[in-house]
């Protein structure tokens, strides 16, 4: 760059510009290659520069991962921005959406899509088809990836992708269309945009990919804290969540999130892992003793998934069945059956009995015992 001109006097600052207008489409931007000291040269007139939302050590991480961003002393950025007329073209959620695809289905396999590279330049799309048992999850730092080493880094990236995606969203639509909709309750679509995308951290803190293809739940992460790779981070999730701006004109009521792959935890996701979540009951102890926290989340569960509307249920045996309204059914061998018959002999009632087992008389029953039980206040 010693051969370029660079503003001082009336005329050497005429001659700056002018050299730098000439050369906005010439290939005159270095890309570096990480620590590999390797450079190749990127054409304008607007290559990706890095961005302000990400810290320069993640960047850099993800440069040495592939990502390509453009680079230019201080003094040449100024001549740059003032040939171009606008501020440089930084790093966007989309394109580090689209490098992070890229760079996990190369080291891991999946389907590539059209991929963009950080110089603009454009590579063919290949088929590389993975198996629903093949979707990789990995410890932090274990993945290939130096950009997904860092739980605080990946929250970062999710948030400023999410962002991207929501402005994206809006652009679309159009706020016009919003205004026009009413948007009383708006979907906010991110099956394609998060597809295949590694941002996805699990409650265990592994990274892998958000897909259809394997499920991961958003809710009640703590129900079973033996399976917490079960469930998405909360922050991770809290990212995508905030994105969405409910103050934008026209967004009336409620938006709903489709993220690929996620959703909220149920009892009957909940059923398959009875004998689990039931060694971690502990009948000797009060129902409010923090070791029965996982029986207190499981009514809480109970109350919010399958409770439709406040109408009393009996659930003593013989008692007449619910109306359709009271409750909600669960799937068991290919059946729908009422929630409270599909749970029914599970030891989940926490009583005061004098001759269970614990200190004060502490135990739980089975539901099919509910009728030999007195509620008291």
């Amino acid at each position: 760059f010693s051969m370029f001109p660079l503003r001082g006097d009336r005329l050497q600052t005429m001659l700056a510009a002018a050299t730098f207008k000439a050369s906005l489409k010439s290939a005159v931007f270095p890309v570096f290659r990480g620590s590999s000291g390797k450079v190749s040269w990127a054409a304008g007139p607007k290559p990706v520069f890095a961005c302000e939302e990400l810290t320069e050590s993640l960047q850099e991480a993800l440069v040495e991962d592939g990502l390509k961003l453009a680079s230019l002393p201080p003094a040449l950025m100024l001549e740059y921005e003032d040939a171009l007329g606008e501020p440089r073209r930084r790093l966007g959620g989309l394109e580090l959406c689209q490098f992070l695809r890229e760079a996990w289905q190369e080291r891991h396999g999946g389907t590539k899509k059209n991929e963009v590279t950080g110089d603009g330049a454009k590579a063919e799309s290949t088929e590389e088809g993975v198996t629903d048992d093949e979707v990789p999850e990995f410890e932090l730092g274990e993945c290939g990836l130096l950009g997904l080493r860092d739980r605080d880094d990946i929250v970062t990236m999710m948030r400023f992708v999410a962002n991207a995606l929501w402005e994206e969203h809006l652009t679309k639509k159009g706020k016009s269309w919003a205004m026009k909709q009413g948007w009383q309750l708006h979907k906010f679509d991110l099956l394609d945009g998060l597809d295949s995308v590694p941002l996805l951290l699990t409650h265990a803190n592994k990274i892998t990919i958000f897909t259809p293809k394997h499920t991961k739940y958003n809710s009640w992460r703590d129900i079973l804290p033996t399976r917490a790779n079960m469930f998405v981070n909360k922050d991770i999730h809290k990212a995508i969540v905030n994105a969405v701006d409910t103050t934008i004109e026209g967004i009336n009521r409620e938006v709903k999130t489709e993220v690929p792959g996620v959703r909220a935890f149920t009892l009957h996701d909940l059923i398959p892992h009875r004998e689990e979540f039931e060694a971690l009951i502990d009948p000797k102890s009060s129902f409010c003793s923090p070791r029965n926290e996982v029986l207190r989340q499981f009514w809480s569960l109970v109350a919010d998934s399958v409770l439709i509307d406040r109408t009393p249920v009996d659930v003593t045996p013989g008692a007449p069945a619910p109306p359709p309204t009271g409750t909600a059914m669960v799937e068991i061998g290919g059946k729908k059956v009422p929630w409270q018959k599909a749970i029914e002999d599970w030891p989940v009632l926490p009583i005061l009995d004098g001759e269970a087992e614990g200190e004060n008389g502490e135990g739980c029953l089975t539901l099919l015992s509910a009728g030999n039980v007195v509620a008291v206040n």
